[in-house]
């Protein structure tokens, strides 16, 4: 029997699974692992907002100058992709703000909760 839970029977016979309260923590994330992760979230969050920055910066341009802009016509003309246009500038950004940001933040947070002790938002 494994010593993180033990078996029992419920009244219709199927067996019930009780864990028990005193399974060992997980261990901690590398360093490395919390930074890649942070910095491939943020490209990925960039792929996804670039379309749209690039529509509302297109738009922006063309009411600056007078013109009417449209999203039909604009894709009619350059296609779906020139959406992504500019998308590799964004993400070399992504990984350097993403990563340090996001990487910092947990490495600043660990460090302030062995000195301060708890410090979620209901604590305060």
């Amino acid at each position: 029997m494994n010593s993180l839970y033990s078996m029992t029977t419920q009244k219709n016979g199927l067996p019930k699974c009780n864990y028990l309260a005193t399974s060992p923590a997980a261990a901690p994330l590398p360093k490395s692992v919390i930074f890649a992760t942070a910095g491939i979230g943020g490209c990925m969050g960039w792929a996804v907002v670039h379309p749209f920055n690039t529509l509302a910066v297109r738009s922006n341009l063309a009411s600056a100058s007078g013109q009417t802009f449209s999203v039909s016509k604009m894709l009619k003309k350059d296609g779906f992709m020139s959406l992504y246009d500019g998308l590799s500038a964004g993400v070399a950004r992504q990984v350097f703000y993403a990563t340090s940001r996001f990487g910092l933040f947990e490495t600043f947070r660990d460090i302030l909760h062995e000195y301060r002790g708890k410090t979620d938002f209901a604590s305060r």
